[in-house]
């Protein structure tokens, strides 16, 4: 099931299982023909895709060495990622991002307590 929708790419749910069996996220560029491409957030244990934009700009979160759940961003085509945690977070997942560059997501803080956030760029 889609999960986010670009202009020329679908990013497909990320529950592709690898050989190890850990999770990676997956873009399929024009969904009648196009390209398969996999993708994992740099030395993560697996990477979750929930959101694109119209510059394939692409959201999720990892589970990091750490154990840990880290949002993330960034444009796999391009091998460029940047980790992205809610301050205090002990746990962070980016569910959207839009063409603006605006994200939303959720975070869970220190007494175990799930809030949502908004995040807009300068």
């Amino acid at each position: 099931m889609p999960v986010g929708v670009g202009p020329s790419e679908v990013l497909i749910k990320s529950r592709c299982d690898n050989d190890s069996g850990s999770v990676q996220g997956f873009i399929l560029t024009s969904a009648t023909n196009g390209t398969f491409s996999e993708f994992d957030y740099p030395g993560a244990v697996s990477t979750s895709a929930l959101g694109i934009n119209d510059q394939s700009q692409v959201v999720g979160y990892y589970i990091g060495n750490d154990g840990g759940m880290h949002g993330w961003g960034g444009i796999p085509a391009m091998n460029r990622y940047i980790t992205i945690d809610y301050p205090d977070s002990i746990a962070c997942e980016v569910n959207g991002i839009t063409n603006a560059g605006h994200l939303v997501g959720e975070y869970t803080d220190q007494n175990h307590v799930q809030h949502g956030f908004l995040a807009i760029p300068d």
